[in-house]
């Protein structure tokens, strides 16, 4: 796991502090133990992540993981438990909620999503829109939810476009000081995506929900150019833009649809592993 990660994570821990009751209340050799159950159905996400923060907190922690990254789970699911002191697992228990939730929201609505199309040669591939430091985080549980995370090629865009002045010049740009990687361009216009396939880039991913504009470029795509689509498309329209034989999809609004599932947890005196 990378350090920006880790940093992130100790972050969480060291800002997440034990209520002044429960802390007086609770000596520091008590132990006990906790599960945090789901209340709502979902995919989870975010397994690793909390396996870390419980090794932080303290390595001594028994935990043993009931549902893994991608897994589906029901109302009344129990995703993990947890053994050892109880103070140790307070500190935990509202870090350990907060990654699940967020992470698991996400694998859930791509869920949803990649669902319509799952017999088809198509994938929901992830927007660029994550959240801010954890980004590696936003694309694990994109693919925990069955969705594709973004490629390693280098992207061009609108603002790159603009900024070199034409199409062709931004790729010629990029190919001059990377001239053996795969070039991802995105495009909003026919003349646009016509002038991208005689410049040898690797992928196309068309701007637009307009059907006939889609069906133009599919008609003059060749074979050996991956071809996407972006737009605030609805779990009704993809797959039939699927069964135009679109090898990817980007749902520009995604991110704002992720509702989270309801993690709970619960602790008890006694051990229960």
């Amino acid at each position: 796991m990378d350090k920006q990660i880790m940093n992130l994570i100790t972050h969480a821990i060291n800002e997440t502090s034990i209520e002044k009751g429960v802390a007086q209340i609770v000596n520091n050799k008590q132990e006990g133990a906790g599960n945090f159950f789901v209340k709502t159905a979902g995919i989870v996400s975010g397994i690793d992540i909390v396996e870390k923060v419980f090794n932080i907190i303290n390595p001594s922690l028994k935990v043993t993981i009931v549902k893994n990254n991608s897994d589906y789970v029901n109302r009344g699911d129990v995703i993990l438990s947890v053994k050892g002191r109880i103070i140790d697992i307070l500190k935990a228990q509202k870090v350990v909620i907060n990654f699940l939730q967020l992470l698991s929201g996400v694998a859930t609505i791509v869920d949803k999503y990649s669902e319509e199309i799952k017999d088809l040669d198509c994938k929901i591939l992830s927007n660029y829109k994550g959240f801010p430091i954890i980004n590696s985080l936003y694309f694990k549980a994109f693919e925990d939810g069955g969705g594709e995370a973004p490629s390693e090629y280098i992207k061009i865009d609108e603002y790159q476009v603009m900024l070199a002045g034409s199409v062709t010049e931004a790729v010629h740009l990029v190919q001059k000081k990377y001239s053996y990687e795969d070039i991802e361009i995105y495009v909003k216009t026919k003349e646009e995506f016509e002038e991208s396939l005689d410049l040898n880039v690797k992928r196309i991913i068309l701007e637009s929900t307009d059907d006939a504009l889609i069906e133009e470029c599919l008609q003059i795509k060749p074979n050996n150019i991956e071809f996407g689509v972006l737009g605030n498309f609805s779990i009704g329209r993809i797959r039939s833009l699927a069964k135009k034989g679109i090898k990817f999809i980007i749902i520009d609004n995604i991110s704002s649809q992720n509702k989270g599932i309801e993690v709970c947890f619960k602790l008890y005196k006694k051990s229960l592993i």
